[in-house]
Order: C-alpha cells, then sequence, then structure tokens
C-alpha cells in the first residue's frame, strides 16, 4: 500500500501524534461465478507510543486536583478549582487553594486522573517555588486507561487519592509554609517511553478579614453592609445570630470561580434581628480559611 505523501503530510500536521488509517482489500474470484471477497482494515500510522496519555484540553476525560473535608472519621472530597459551598460547576486553576494547617478543612492535595492509556507505572512529587521536592511517590503501579460506565451512568477514573498533607517526609509535624507548589504525575508506557502533567497550586492559611461594617435604613428595612477581603479569593459571606442552631441571615453571597473575589462589599437585611446585641459575619475563603466576626448591633438599628 503506498499512501500519498502530499495527503499524508497534511494529516500529519493536524494529528501530531498519529493518526489511524481505515479501508477495505478486494478480492476478485478469477472464475466466473467465483465468490468475490472484501476485507476490512485499520492501521495506524505514526508512533503509538507518542499518543497523548493525558487529554490536557478535554471536559470528560479530565485531570484535577481534589482535597477533602475530614470529620469524625469520615471524608468528603472535592474537586479544587470549584466552589464546594454550591453547585456550580465554573472551574478556574487560580482556584487551586488548599490550607495546610491541621483544620479538616482541606489540608490535603490529592489527584484524580482519567487517563486515555493504560500504562505499566506512575509517579508523583511535588516541587515548590524553589525546585526542592517536598514530596514524592513513585509507586503508584499500574494505571488504567478511564472508561465509560454504562450501569453506573458515570466515568471510572484511572486513579484517585490524596497525596500530601505538607508534612516532610522524615518528620510528620514539619508543615511547609505558604506559598507555590507544582504537582506532577509522570507515567511510563509498554514502550518504556514516559509522559508527564503538571499543576500548579498554592498552600494558604492566612484567613480572610473583616474591613468595615455599617447599618443603614432603606425603605422601612435595616441593611448590615460588610466589606470583606482575601490575600487570595473570598469563597462565601454571610451574618447569622448568636443561636447554638445557625441560622444564617437574609441570603449567603458564594462567589464564582470566575469572579475576582479578593474583596467584596455585601449588604444584608438584618432587620428583624437589631434587637439582639450580637450579630456574626462569617468568611469563607477558597482553602476554606474561615473567619468568624462579631459585630454589636447596639443603635445599629435604631
Amino acid at each position: 500500500m503506498t499512501l500519498d505523501k502530499t495527503e499524508s503530510a497534511e494529516l500529519d500536521k493536524i494529528f501530531t501524534s498519529g493518526w489511524f488509517l481505515d479501508g477495505f482489500i478486494k478480492l476478485t474470484a478469477r472464475d466466473e461465478g467465483g465468490i468475490n471477497l472484501s476485507i476490512p482494515y485499520m492501521g495506524f500510522v505514526g508512533d503509538w507510543s507518542d499518543v497523548n496519555v493525558f487529554d490536557e484540553g478535554g471536559d470528560f476525560y479530565n485531570d484535577l486536583l481534589c482535597t477533602g473535608i475530614i470529620r469524625e472519621n469520615s471524608l468528603m472530597l472535592f474537586e479544587l478549582g470549584m466552589n464546594a459551598l454550591n453547585k456550580n460547576e465554573t472551574r478556574s486553576n487560580r482556584r487551586y487553594i488548599i490550607s495546610i494547617n491541621d483544620d479538616g478543612f482541606y489540608d490535603f492535595i490529592g489527584l484524580r486522573l482519567s487517563l486515555l492509556r493504560n500504562c505499566k507505572s506512575g509517579k508523583c512529587y511535588v516541587k515548590d517555588k524553589n525546585g526542592e521536592i517536598v514530596y514524592k511517590n513513585d509507586k503508584l503501579g499500574l494505571m488504567q486507561k478511564a472508561y465509560y460506565d454504562s450501569d453506573e451512568a458515570a466515568l471510572s477514573v484511572s486513579y484517585m487519592n490524596l497525596l500530601w498533607d505538607g508534612s516532610a517526609g522524615d518528620n510528620e509535624r514539619y508543615r511547609y509554609p505558604d506559598g507555590e507548589y507544582i504537582l506532577t504525575i509522570e507515567v511510563e508506557l509498554e514502550s518504556g517511553k514516559t509522559q508527564s502533567r503538571s499543576f500548579n497550586f498554592t498552600v494558604d492559611t492566612e484567613k480572610p478579614k473583616l474591613g468595615q461594617y455599617s447599618f443603614y435604613k432603606k425603605d422601612g428595612r435595616t441593611y448590615l453592609r460588610v466589606t470583606a477581603s482575601d490575600n487570595t479569593y473570598l469563597a462565601s459571606v454571610c451574618v447569622y445570630t448568636g443561636d447554638s442552631a445557625k441560622e444564617t441571615l437574609d441570603e449567603t453571597r458564594v462567589f464564582e470561580a470566575d469572579i475576582d473575589s479578593r474583596k467584596v462589599t455585601e449588604d444584608f437585611d438584618v432587620t428583624d434581628y437589631v434587637e439582639n446585641e450580637w450579630l456574626y459575619v462569617e468568611l469563607i475563603d477558597f482553602a476554606f480559611n474561615i473567619t468568624v466576626c462579631r459585630v454589636p448591633t447596639a443603635g445599629g438599628g435604631n
């Protein structure tokens, strides 16, 4: 079989990792009345070991950083880059932020892989901004490609696990400082070739700050105006009373991952609660650092 050189060159430009070729081989009987045959074939043009393992631009076979909340021996996993406080799926890699402070909220960095191909082994490591390796695991073992499970109506991922809690390998009580880090996953194919993918993330243990607040009246209602800020991004602001059962006043303000929420000003209707001596303002950032501030209402609603 001879391929057209011009057409092959154009396909090589489009499909840089190789491309499939298919067609039919036709066999015609020599004798009249004989049986003619048509045999399908398919092949691959290129180096099969160069085909991408990671679908970096994909929405379905996507690879994600994850973290979790640990409470009373239970673990809830969350995808980083999203606001876990609502159901909106807006993502931003600028929100890959965790807080390694042993409070049970977002204290780990994890990885979910949806590989396009089987890999015989894998390893991962985390480096700080100076290039020092602060975590390494070179025994991730065999990794199977992801596939869609029609019975579960969900994608069966290749790998998902929490990897690093910010501690030093030789001292679990030591925690690396806030800053920028890079997690890299490297896999080896059957051919012996390797492919890798890296993710940038931030460790941030600084809590959000409450700035100015004031009460004002409008149309017979009383409002509390709150200005808050964070060194990264705020995830939510809410106001509630001091009752043992937390009762949120008005609607909690939740900020999507694609909104610049480093500094916000929000108004809350507190008309029915200005007789309380205190109100509480709760601030949560994308690393789940939480600040609760006590706001006096004396004279605010009168």
